[in-house]
């Protein structure tokens, strides 16, 4: 018979040898007895079509329909197959993404898709700004009262938590200097101390720490004169002149020094004392002779005449802005004794404060016996109690006296 599905010859049995297709029974049935007519042996002849045009149609039609079958079997393994195969690419990857997932939701794996802790929010803002605020007034507050250590560690929590706030970090390089120079002053290191002071930033002047740091500045100055005389007197006593060197010594604040400096002083003493008492001895061997007893002449250095006027402009603006005016009367006598002490209560009387700028001995002259003429330059910066400020330049004579053994200020014009 003619298999309907692949339109082939079958064997007569219930499948088709070629497709596999199910014979229906009639079918087989029909196949036997047409085996039977044609014999045990031999190949099968299909029927030959009837000149009946019906008969005729029917066998075409049959064939076509049995191919058309066929076609949609093969689409249909055709189908099934492209399904397999994507099926068995799609596994594997569902199979990775699914242990991916679960290793994500373990936190084994961390593909950094959260950002809750990168973007803070609304109340984490808040909550930030208020200590910032809090922490701004601790900070003012401990300048206020001159805490300047404490308002150092609050103002560098501050900046980590606003880096960009500007005043902030002004405040904190102010503060951070100042505490650094006042160390060092303590330390006796005024290298440092001068170096810190000088990186304070000039916006100190708008805070509570103004008259500190123009405090300290004046202990700075101080402490620079007295190493400024004391150069001079290791000057003098290495080229013996041991009598400048003694008059030195007597402008020279040995609490500013070291202790190793303040050692040294002790022996340059000593040494001092010993040639003179040497110089005694070798005037009471020459007898009557001898001069030994009368009054001589003084005389003065220009270095030591610019040491004593230099020492004394440091003293004046440090006894104005601490308005104490005993720091500076050891260096006057007479009328300008006098007339600087009313100039240092009138300045403390209106809240005014000084900067000690610069100094120069231009001139030296001998007007008399042991009194001299020096003409300097000077300049400093005034600060009053509004807040302006002016820097002045001045152009002085001094009139400097030897009296009683030692060498004072007694005239300004």
């Amino acid at each position: 018979m003619i298999c309907p599905k692949c339109g082939e010859i079958s064997n007569g049995g219930k499948w088709c040898a070629r497709c596999g297709a199910q014979l229906e029974i009639d079918d087989v049935a029909h196949i036997s007895n047409l085996n039977s007519e044609s014999g045990a042996s031999g190949d099968y002849q299909p029927p030959v079509p009837q000149s009946s045009d019906n008969s005729y149609q029917y066998s075409t039609d049959q064939s076509y329909s049995s191919r058309n079958s066929y076609d949609g079997y093969e689409n249909e393994n055709s189908s099934a197959n492209k399904l397999k195969i994507v099926l068995a690419v799609l596994c594997p990857i569902m199979a990775i993404l699914v242990i991916v997932a679960f290793l994500a939701v373990f936190g084994v794996i961390d593909f950094g898709f959260s950002k809750e802790a990168e973007i803070p929010s609304d109340s984490q803002q808040t909550s930030q700004q208020s200590s910032i605020e809090l922490l701004r007034r601790q900070a003012m507050n401990n300048i206020k009262i001159g805490d300047y250590i404490e308002a150092e560690k609050v103002l560098k929590s501050l900046l980590e938590l606003d880096p960009y706030d500007d005043e902030i970090a002004v405040l904190c390089k102010i503060v951070f200097n100042y505490n650094q120079a006042l160390e060092a002053v303590k330390n006796k290191n005024i290298a440092d101390a001068r170096n810190y002071f000088d990186k304070i930033p000039g916006e100190y002047m708008d805070y509570d720490i103004c008259a500190d740091v123009d405090k300290l500045e004046g202990q700075i100055e101080e402490y620079e004169s007295a190493y400024t005389t004391f150069s001079d007197i290791k000057n003098y006593m290495e080229n013996k002149k041991y009598d400048e060197a003694e008059m030195a010594i007597e402008l020279l604040d040995e609490s500013r020094l070291s202790d190793s400096d303040a050692a040294l002083l002790h022996e340059y003493i000593d040494t001092i004392e010993k040639e003179k008492a040497e110089k005694e001895n070798g005037n009471n061997d020459e007898g009557d002779e001898s001069d030994f007893g009368s009054q001589q002449s003084a005389s003065i250095t220009e270095s030591y005449a610019s040491s004593l006027i230099n020492s004394y402009c440091a003293a004046y603006v440090s006894a104005v802005n601490a308005g104490d005016f005993s720091i500076v009367a050891p260096y006057l006598a007479g009328d300008m004794y006098g007339t600087q002490k009313k100039m240092v209560e009138s300045c403390v009387k209106d809240g005014i404060t000084m900067d000690f700028d610069y100094f120069s001995l231009n001139s030296l002259q001998k007007s008399a016996d042991n009194k001299w003429k020096a003409k300097v330059s000077e300049g400093e910066t005034i600060y009053y109690a509004d807040g302006s400020a002016k820097s002045k330049s001045y152009t002085w004579t001094y009139t400097i006296e030897y009296i009683n053994s030692r060498y004072y200020l007694t005239k300004i014009e």
